[in-house]
């Protein structure tokens, strides 16, 4: 039994990598200097995102304690009384701070469509910057703009 509670230890411990809480949750001790280029911090105000933080841990605890006093029969209803919560930081937070905070899209695939707009904004910057540069092709450049245009979600 010893070896199989390690095993599960360890594959628990190893799956906390790349959750979004317990990144939020080292942000805690972490100096800015130190912190990593996580995708939300690019758009929410690092005291906001310790908020948010506070207000998950807060009910993970609330929820444990429930579960585990002699009033864990109201437990299902504490589990309701979440979606009323999130409802209550919708007044705290604006909704592009709650999606960047609270949403099912993973981190990675956040980053990679971030870095897919800028990559198709500064192609854009680019090839105006060619077109009033004096080119002369400006039939194919002006083709080049309006497909990097129809790709570009800005």
């Amino acid at each position: 039994m010893p070896v199989l509670y390690g095993v599960f230890l360890y594959m628990g411990a190893s799956s906390l990598k790349g959750i979004q809480f317990f990144d939020r949750i080292k942000l805690f001790g972490m100096p800015a200097k130190h912190q990593p280029d996580l995708i939300y911090l690019r758009y929410v105000p690092l005291w906001k995102v310790h908020v948010f933080t506070l207000v998950q841990l807060t009910c993970l605890v609330l929820l444990w304690v429930i579960k585990a006093s002699a009033a864990a029969v109201v437990f299902p209803m504490m589990v309701l009384a979440l979606v009323f919560i999130r409802k209550l930081l919708d007044f705290m937070f604006t909704k592009r701070e709650l999606s960047w905070l609270d949403d099912l899209m993973p981190e990675s695939k956040k980053k990679t469509e971030d870095d897919k707009k800028k990559k198709a904004q500064e192609k854009l910057v680019n090839s105006f910057l060619l077109l009033f540069s004096g080119g002369g092709y400006y039939s194919n450049l002006f083709q080049n703009i309006k497909n990097d245009f129809a790709k570009c979600s800005c």
